[in-house]
């Protein structure tokens, strides 16, 4: 199974002999311990439950604690991956490393943004600040209708999955 949590470290670029710049990311990938395997006859579909990092005890629920006794760790992320078949090598407990992946695989990524917090109407919708005189506001004002109101609000920026 080729499948990993990893962390974004950061962006970098390399040069290549014929001076084409690529951009590249850098991942801390550090092994991911088997939590779960879930098959058919128990669940309905066949999938791996991998963690990745290491969380205080005090910060696990003791719901997952009981979940995750049989594997021997507590990690602090938790995600499923679905695979087309459980192999042998696949036991709870387990653990995933980096050297599944070798150079030139292609892989899926899915990451989640970072949350910018609370952001005004003018970060969050690109709106402009007008005048700073006789009122004004976030109305559309044609008569002879009554004025529409925008929905476009301050909000917070929360990070999305992608």
């Amino acid at each position: 199974m080729k499948a990993l949590i990893t962390r974004k470290v950061g962006m970098t670029s390399t040069i290549a002999d014929d001076g084409v710049v690529t951009a590249v990311t850098l991942l801390s990938a550090s092994p991911c311990v088997i939590t779960q395997v879930k098959t058919d006859e128990t669940d309905g579909y066949t999938a791996v439950q991998l963690g990745f990092e290491e969380a205080k005890p005090s910060a696990v629920s003791k719901a997952q604690t009981g979940h995750l006794k049989a594997s021997k760790v507590l990690p602090k992320i938790i995600r499923e991956f679905r695979v087309p078949e459980i192999t042998e090598d696949l036991k709870v407990g387990e653990t995933i490393n980096p050297e599944v992946f070798s150079v030139g695989d292609e892989v899926d990524v899915t990451g989640t943004s970072k949350g910018k917090g609370w952001a005004g109407t003018i970060k969050r919708h690109n709106f402009h600040r007008g005048r700073k005189t006789h009122g004004g506001g976030t109305t559309i004002c044609d008569a002879p209708d009554p004025p529409m109101l925008v929905v476009r609000n301050v909000e917070r920026t929360v990070g999305s999955k992608r």
